[in-house]
């Protein structure tokens, strides 16, 4: 009897062992589960972080230097002046409709301390240059950008497909308005005297 208590204690010990052992790994499954999980929103809130770092009010625009077959390009040699940045593609009717709108209001406003700066994403070539033509866009403001939304440019300036896609800047590049309607243009326009 007492032999068999022993191998029935024997055998208890062993499911015993082999339950506390399962019950551990359980637990190393959830901590590397646990890990994981943190490390995945982690990396998710820091995307969030730098999409949501996006150029506001107050801060110096990133320079933007681009080089064309015939032209190169640098927003610092606009310094001195308040410069609209304006985005566009004709492939995105919002975004080519109110560059056309903000085009015709600084070209009327006749303000020589603003300067318009178009920076196109259009991927025909030919119909960039079109429109270069049709509203008499000067060259030295005017780039068209190779890979359009897929640029480091589109990027930096966190720009998204449609809608207005523009910022005012003051003289010395940091940044006064985002995202302007024409009518908030008017309205600096009238400030900047």
């Amino acid at each position: 009897m007492n032999q068999q208590k022993s191998r029935k204690s024997a055998s208890l010990n062993t499911q015993t062992r082999v339950k506390l052992k399962l019950q551990s790994m359980k637990k190393i499954k959830m901590l590397v589960v646990l890990v994981a999980l943190f490390a995945i929103v982690g990396l998710r809130a820091e995307n969030r972080m730098e999409v949501s770092m996006i150029l506001v009010p107050g801060v110096k625009a990133p320079e933007l230097k681009l080089q064309s077959e015939n032209d190169s390009f640098e927003l610092s040699n606009f310094r001195g002046k308040y410069v609209l940045l304006q985005f566009w593609a004709d492939t995105n009717e919002g975004s080519f409709r109110n560059f056309a709108n903000m085009q015709n209001i600084v070209k009327h406003s006749k303000n020589e301390k603003l300067e318009m700066v178009s920076v196109s994403f259009e991927p025909l070539k030919a119909v960039y240059n079109d429109m270069v033509k049709i509203f008499d866009l000067k060259s030295s403001n005017s780039i068209l950008v190779e890979n359009g939304v897929y640029s480091e440019i589109y990027k930096r300036y966190r720009l998204y497909n449609g809608g207005l896609n523009n910022y005012l800047l003051d003289q010395d590049g940091v940044i006064i308005a985002r995202d302007l309607t024409p009518q908030d243009l008017v309205m600096y326009i009238n400030q900047i005297k």
